[in-house]
């Protein structure tokens, strides 16, 4: 498919930068500056950050006798409106010990009793209610009809008819998940003037043996679209002749695969064979109960089950997380998934791999990547589109890579150590679809500023490829290395982990870009200092020295959403998918400079 190469990223850059790295007092109460960060289109905050040792200190925080939950929302009183929403607007949607000095909280912003879509903050705060740091992106100064002109039932015809166009299928295989109200900023994801707007919320899913999970945003008032992705996380190992099924996905069926009787630190395993249908989840060939599977017999099958089981065990021997949410939802597996599918993804219940490759791609950094898209949707919720998919698909190619390095197996060589997918055969000198090390031997971008950086909307605006940037970063600082004018001293595989996970789990939402990873990233590791990682100051020296070589601090301007025709009825088409059955002929590509942080 075709990348198309940035016009000229350079516009507003010492803007960015200087609203990265600047430094000073939000408030008289505070008793210390604070580094901050700033939406260059909004004027909001969306970063604050001090350290652990010498958090921001707010007397309404601090009284004696509060709560951790009070103290928090004291934090909000007076943050909350400098990021752009009133206090009453956010409401507690989890809540984390980051460790023995540290609480998270995370928001959600709500209108009028409406959802704001991928608008959330994080604070992170001591037990005696200083603030360390609050990170996230709000819509500011909504004031907007929460009445809707158009039905649901009308919005779901709009997004049934994209859909049905986009694919090529019949409306009558696709089911819609319920429509519900949300308020769509367009600021929060790419540069844009649009205002914010009421939309009804569409998800439309196959029935009949089409890789489709879509998100789909219809205005509200006009039945325009406003936004629709592919919320299946794929690995994007090429074309393939796709004939697969999508299970709905229900907070019942997620529930359903808690294994009450499991102690934590042992996975909950269930692996399947479609035997090349596209019916999910396939015919149970091994749990928990049987490690070793069929013990030869089908080699796929074995290596999905073998190495969910090493996932788990990574992030729970790391970071003490138990499965994907935290609290031990079921690995379930599929392998021999349709016919001739060349392709592995998560679907928000379970991962899948085809057979359809060269060779086989249920291997351990591909069962990794996989697996930790389903961490990313329990944590972080990055939105799988634009930067904040890239950073989604790259945190997959990170823990996927961290567990290939790290579970004693021989086919890891210097030159294919950070290769994704390196025992694939795809007719590329040494194998794979991605490297790490490397990006642009795959023909990624490798710092932010690259010439192949994509800005359009194929691939739902380059989440596979931009990913590279990030990869890259998260090289440097395992292994490091002189890139870009920085040079980087090694930190270890397991410091970088566990910065990205502080960054994951605590700093990082829903809509955020490479401006907001490199907040995260240095913040997490400024609070992460002698603590139980080992983690020093001169570690974060070169967390700093990594980010700054791959331009991380650039990284508000995105591309400009493209415009839909409009159809016969009204409603507009959007002119892409994340998959690659559709092809790129309709689609409308184009260059944008511009930024938001």
């Amino acid at each position: 498919m075709k990348r198309l190469q940035p016009i000229s990223k350079i516009l507003f850059v010492f803007v960015v930068f200087t609203l990265l790295t600047a430094m000073f007092s939000l408030n008289a109460a505070q008793s210390q500056p604070a580094r901050t960060s700033v939406n260059v289109q909004t004027g909001k905050l969306t970063f604050v950050g001090a350290s652990v040792a010498n958090p921001v200190l707010l007397p309404q925080a601090a009284a004696p006798n509060l709560s951790v939950d009070a103290r928090a929302s004291a934090i909000l009183d007076v943050y909350a409106p400098q990021f752009g929403a009133p206090r009453q607007d956010l409401a507690l949607v989890s809540q984390l010990q980051a460790d023995a000095n540290r609480i998270s909280r995370r928001y959600q912003q709500s209108y009028q009793g409406v959802t704001v879509f991928g608008a959330q903050v994080v604070v992170n705060l001591t037990r005696a209610g200083g603030l360390v740091s609050m990170q996230g992106k709000l819509s500011p100064d909504l004031a907007i009809s929460v009445s809707p002109a158009i039905s649901a039932g009308q919005a779901q015809s709009v997004a049934l008819q994209q859909v049905a166009k986009i694919y090529s299928v019949d409306a009558s295989t696709l089911a819609v998940i319920a429509p519900v109200l949300n308020i769509f900023d367009e600021r929060l994801l790419t540069q844009s003037d649009a205002r914010a707007a009421l939309v009804w919320r569409v998800e439309v899913l196959s029935n009949a043996g089409a890789p489709i999970k879509q998100l789909v945003l219809v205005d509200a008032q006009t039945g325009y679209i406003a936004l629709s992705y592919n919320q299946i996380h794929d690995n994007a190992f090429g074309d393939a002749n796709i004939n697969v099924h999508d299970t709905a996905i229900t907070n019942a069926n997620v529930v359903a695969q808690q294994n009450a009787g499991r102690a934590p630190g042992t996975a909950d395993l269930a692996t399947y064979d479609t035997n090349n249908s596209g019916s999910l989840p396939g015919v149970l060939v091994c749990d928990e109960n049987d490690i070793t599977c069929t013990e030869g017999a089908d080699p796929d099958a074995d290596s999905a089950h073998r190495h969910a089981d090493g996932t788990y065990n990574m992030y729970y021997d790391w970071h003490n997380r138990d499965s994907l949410n935290g609290t031990g939802f079921q690995l379930k597996s599929t392998v021999h998934y349709s016919s001739g599918y060349c392709n592995a993804f998560w679907n928000s219940v379970q991962m899948a791999y085809g057979d359809g490759c060269p060779s086989s791609i249920v291997i351990d950094d591909v069962v990794g990547h996989e697996l930790t898209h389903g961490v990313t949707e329990f944590t972080s919720g990055l939105i799988y589109a634009y930067q904040s998919g890239a950073i989604n698909e790259s945190f997959s190619d990170v823990w996927g890579e961290f567990y290939d390095i790290t579970n004693g197996t021989a086919e890891d060589t210097p030159a294919n150590r950070w290769r994704i997918g390196e025992e694939i055969n795809f007719g590329t000198p040494g194998g794979g679809i991605r490297d790490m090390q490397d990006p642009t031997i795959f023909g990624d971008p490798d710092r932010y500023l690259s010439p192949l950086f994509y800005n359009g909307p194929d691939d739902s605006g380059g989440v596979h490829w931009n990913s590279g940037v990030n990869n890259k970063a998260a090289y440097l600082m395992a292994d490091g290395a002189t890139f870009n004018g920085f040079t980087v001293t090694s930190i270890g595989v397991f410091k970088t982990a566990a910065v990205y996970y502080d960054s994951q789990t605590t700093k990082l939402g829903p809509s955020s870009q490479y401006g907001d990873l490199y907040n995260a990233l240095n913040q997490s590791c400024t609070e992460l200092i002698g603590g139980a990682d080992g983690i020093t100051a001169a570690d974060c020296t070169q967390v700093m020295n990594a980010t700054l070589a791959t331009e991380m601090q650039l990284g508000p301007q995105v591309p400009t959403m493209p415009v839909a025709d409009v159809c016969e009825t009204g409603a507009a088409i959007t002119l892409f998918s994340d998959d690659f059955e559709s092809g790129s002929a309709n689609w409308i590509t184009s260059a944008q400079t511009g930024g938001n942080a």
